[in-house]
């Protein structure tokens, strides 16, 4: 007779936790953090700073075992966010300067001239 089981399933494998041993690909970790809302650079950090952080002789040894497939995904995950990093520091440069002329134009506007500014 065999049983089929849908939804979640949690396990306390506390007293088994040495050993233990997960495996995921990263697609699979990409899925999950889609899932749960985590960006880019919280996982970054977590893996920097967190409670297991990777040092680099972990991720020398990854990418010298890793499959292509897989660094290929981290490597378009890297740049899309360097990407959307850059696209957002620019708008917000942007911005800032528009500003900056509004106002230049609204003060000589208001003095009736070009501002001078004293050094």
């Amino acid at each position: 007779m065999s049983v089929r089981v849908e939804g979640l399933i949690q396990v306390d494998v506390s007293d088994y936790h040495d050993e233990i041993a997960v495996y995921a690909d990263c697609g699979d970790i990409l899925e999950l953090m889609e899932d749960n809302n985590i960006t880019a650079g919280e996982m970054i950090d977590y893996l920097r700073d967190g409670e297991y952080r990777l040092d680099i002789d972990e991720i020398y040894n990854w990418l010298e075992t890793v499959d292509i497939r897989d660094l290929s995904i981290v490597a378009k995950k890297c740049i899309d966010l360097m990407r959307s990093e850059y696209t957002e520091a620019e708008e917000g440069r942007v911005q800032y300067c528009n500003r900056v002329a509004s106002l230049e134009a609204e003060q000589k506007v208001l003095t009736g001239g070009p501002h001078v500014r004293q050094v």
